[in-house]
């Protein structure tokens, strides 16, 4: 599921991308795994109550926090193989 920005009113860090995906999808957000790349959001999935797992920005990861992630990749490809093994 993808909610662009003109979806919402109130950009990341808020919640309300995320909200409006798990709505959209019927699921719980407890049951949802965000992936993102940035603190903002991370922030925002967490506020949400999603599981968040971080992909260091190879660009930026100096430059973020991501220690409120539930688990941190290195590479977006590893991080897609533990969701699809969290799924089965």
């Amino acid at each position: 599921m993808v909610v662009f920005a003109d979806h919402v009113s109130n950009l990341k860090p808020s919640p309300e991308g995320y909200q409006k995906a798990v709505n959209l999808l019927g699921l719980k957000p407890s049951k949802a795994i965000a992936i993102e790349d940035s603190q903002k959001g991370i922030k925002a999935a967490r506020s949400a109550g999603l599981k968040v797992f971080a992909v260091k920005n190879l660009y930026y990861a100096d430059l973020h926090d991501y220690s409120s992630a539930d688990q941190v990749f290195s590479d977006v490809f590893v991080a897609l193989e533990k969701v699809l093994l969290l799924i089965e």
